[in-house]
């Protein structure tokens, strides 16, 4: 009786646990595994011996396994992840030194993509402008456009992978617009970005590491090959689904709310910085330039010259008062 209300106990809890673990990619992976054992065997054959053994368990034990088939997920899943922030520039193309050719080689096919878009994107601007441009000439531009702006404006920001070229050219796009080097600036510009901004990067990133977890997982998939041979195609062949169709949009929303956050927040910096901000757009390529350098190297003898609003407001309305009882 105690064993049982134990067994109760113990499995209302699991199963609010297991309401955690059950959509994971690890639980997808194990289904995997079985479904082809079922595949294998013959699919009555197998779950005839799957419905056998289950019934031939006593609660306590069935439930001893169902922890244990938990608690291996769980560590696979941590494991996984842990493997998730280097994989991440492995697929955007930080290689290494062995590989350097190999990505030179990649990189060198990037820019070379890049400068044929930008080549069509100049050739039907005018028509596009002058909106006399055809139906078809429209599609080549936009198509041409979007494939421009998800490539560094530099030979030497380019990387060899897809993935790392559309994260890559959001990291340089505010050097480009404003001379703000992100990769130098990001520790101070997370500090003056608001909370929702903040959450939506972090949400962002978040799909983006799933994505790469996810990618992984079907990797793992080849080790299966040990129970059918046409698995490991199958494996593969979900790896690259999983890249084009899940990590790159990923990437692609991350790296837009990313430069985002410096168009709409830079002059948060000069604010928080106590910096003048600069008048206009073209002072603000100068402007960038100090900043970036005041953040990276300090100030120096020759340091900006600091701005701060409420003294300046304080001071001047003490002037004016000073002026007003002068007159009275």
């Amino acid at each position: 009786m105690v064993l049982d209300k134990f067994t109760e106990s113990a499995g209302s809890k699991l199963g609010e646990r297991a309401a955690g673990v059950l959509t994971t990619a690890p639980v997808a992976y194990a289904a995997s595994g079985l479904a082809l054992w079922l595949v294998t065997v013959g699919p009555g054959t197998g779950w005839s011996r799957l419905t056998n053994w289950v019934s031939g368990q006593e609660s306590p034990q069935l439930l001893a396994w169902v922890v244990a088939g938990l608690l291996v997920i769980a560590a696979a899943g941590a494991v996984v992840r842990q493997f998730v922030p280097r994989v991440i520039p492995l697929l955007e193309g930080y290689w290494p030194p062995g590989l350097r050719r190999l990505a030179d080689r990649g990189a060198g096919r990037a820019w070379e993509r890049r400068k044929e878009a930008v080549e069509v994107v100049r050739e039907l601007a005018p028509a596009i402008h002058a909106g006399t441009a055809t139906p078809d000439e429209e599609r080549r531009y936009v198509a041409a456009d979007g494939r421009r702006s998800r490539l560094p404006s530099r030979e030497v920001w380019m990387l060899p992978t897809r993935l790392g070229n559309v994260l890559r050219s959001a990291e340089t796009r505010p050097w480009d617009k404003y001379r703000l080097e992100p990769v130098k600036l990001w520790p101070v510009t997370w500090l003056v970005l608001p909370d929702a901004v903040r959450q939506e990067l972090i949400a962002a990133r978040g799909r983006l590491d799933s994505a790469a977890s996810g990618l992984i997982w079907c990797l793992l998939g080849v080790a299966f090959g040990w129970i059918a041979w046409w698995s490991v195609p199958l494996a593969l062949l979900a790896a690259f689904a999983a890249y084009r169709f899940w990590l790159l949009p990923a990437g692609s929303d991350y790296a837009d709310l990313f430069e985002a956050a410096y168009d709409v927040h830079r002059f948060d910096l000069y604010a928080a910085l106590r910096l003048q901000p600069p008048d206009d757009a073209a002072a603000e390529k100068v402007t960038g330039v100090r900043l970036t350098e005041f953040i990276w190297r300090g100030g120096g003898e020759q340091g900006p010259t600091f701005v701060h609003p409420g003294c300046n407001q304080q001071a001047s309305g003490q002037g004016q008062s000073a002026h007003a009882d002068g007159h009275g």
